[in-house]
């Protein structure tokens, strides 16, 4: 497993699994995040200085879904 800052190519996996959580909690509704057209380029905002969201993938490069298998280091629970 490897972390890293979203980057452009990281976008249409992240989208899917946040509108596959708000399906999930019933948050694929008007008004609510689901219509929020950023959500196709999170790697544009997170770009900004002061931003960022981190990704984690496998040695293929593929971005991980299930981050509750995830241990992460002590340093990042911190900054969490």
């Amino acid at each position: 497993m490897n972390i890293r800052i979203i980057q452009d190519e990281d976008n249409s996996a992240i989208e899917v699994i946040i509108r596959n959580c708000l399906i999930e909690f019933g948050g694929n509704r008007a008004g609510l995040a689901w219509e929020d057209e950023s959500l196709s380029h999170l790697s544009d905002y997170y770009s900004q200085e002061g931003r960022a969201y981190w990704v984690a993938f496998d040695e293929n490069g593929k971005v991980l879904v299930r981050l509750q298998q995830i241990a992460l280091p002590n340093w990042m629970l911190l900054i969490m």
